[in-house]
């Protein structure tokens, strides 16, 4: 699994993509850093994650879904 993107830092949790599978991880920080799940995709992811209308948006190969419910997570 390799890093295809810069992580995003937002308060108590990071956010980074891979190429293999192609997945965005999120870790949150506690008394450590816990590594949850992650979200996958079925196909490449191309830039970093960018937070906007309080949701996580994610470039892939055709498309720009985002992860978050509208009005707060």
């Amino acid at each position: 699994m390799a890093d295809t993107s810069r992580p995003l830092y937002c308060g108590t949790c990071l956010s980074f993509t891979t190429d293999s599978p192609p997945c965005i991880l999120t870790a949150t920080a506690g008394a450590g850093w816990e590594l949850p799940q992650g979200n996958y995709f079925e196909e490449p992811l191309y830039a970093t994650p960018a937070i906007a209308d309080r949701r996580l948006n994610i470039r892939t190969a055709s498309a720009l879904p985002a992860i978050g419910a509208p009005g707060g997570w």
